[in-house]
């Protein structure tokens, strides 16, 4: 390998680095700013911003609840491999209606995924996630129903192969940005 060839991989890697450098500085601010999505991450109860909030039971209805009265469910999904050595990758939502689809008493679900790079120029915001803000109404005709612990909602992280469908699936309708969740989350409270 030429002196030459050897600056140039470096200089791509350079690249490369800085932009997932980039990727983390954006993940680290939003988690700061978020704290409770941050430990909701952790597999721990998520608490809003509310000092005084409490740890929400295991078998409560909900995550949140806002000043205004609305019910919000919180699930997170992390990048997901479905077939070994083919690049899809899915965000996986288990049991958006709680255990056997009942038990969930909200007027909103919000789907939190970590963000697939090779697709961020499809994004509608900087955020490091994609989330999905939907009606309870709606919910259960996004699912897959399940059969053992209830349904789930899966979507293919290439969302701007799913918007040229013939047929988009419903739940990229209520894809929204972070700004839209951090009003939302604003004036939660932990229940």
């Amino acid at each position: 390998m030429s002196d030459i060839e050897r600056l140039s991989s470096m200089a791509a890697l350079i690249a490369k680095l800085e932009s997932e450098n980039m990727r983390l500085r954006c993940e680290l601010a939003f988690l700061k700013t978020h704290t409770s999505i941050a430990q909701g991450m952790r597999g721990e109860t998520l608490i809003a911003k509310a000092i005084d909030g409490s740890v929400t039971s295991y078998a409560e209805g909900y995550d949140v609840l806002t000043t205004d009265g609305r019910r919000i469910e919180v699930k997170f999904s992390k990048l997901n491999q479905p077939v070994k050595h083919v690049s899809t990758k899915r965000w996986n939502w288990s049991k958006p209606l709680g255990s056997m689809d009942r038990g969930k008493e909200y007027e909103y679900l919000l789907l939190i995924g970590e963000k697939d790079e090779r697709y961020s120029h499809d994004s509608i915001d900087a955020s490091p996630y994609v989330y999905f803000l939907i009606p309870n109404k709606s919910v259960s005709r996004l699912m897959d129903k399940g059969s053992t612990v209830g349904g789930m909602i899966q979507v293919t992280t290439n969302l701007e192969k799913l918007r040229q469908k013939k047929v988009p699936p419903e739940i990229l309708q209520y894809q929204c940005n972070e700004e839209t969740v951090t009003a939302l989350l604003s004036t939660a409270t932990a229940v």
